[in-house]
């Protein structure tokens, strides 16, 4: 019983310290396309490209429409 006991005790403090750990660079294809297909799709795809913006594809963001680019990238050295 009490070794079960150390055992969740472990397990409960490598998850607070595994939760503070850097997370993997952001991926386009993991992180920003679902959010984009939830929220965004809808009216930025090509039979209706509201604004003329495509949001289907990576190359579509950057591209922009009627506004600008949809995505602005600022690399810091």
């Amino acid at each position: 019983m009490r070794s079960a006991s150390l055992i969740i005790a472990i397990a409960g403090a490598l998850g607070c310290l595994t939760s503070r750990l850097p997370a993997a660079d952001p991926s386009y294809f993991r992180d920003i396309r679902p959010v984009l297909q939830r929220q965004c799709q809808g009216c930025h795809q090509p039979n209706l490209q509201s604004s003329n913006l495509d949001l289907t594809s990576y190359e579509g963001l950057v591209a922009g429409g009627k506004r600008g680019p949809g995505l602005s990238v600022v690399l810091t050295i």
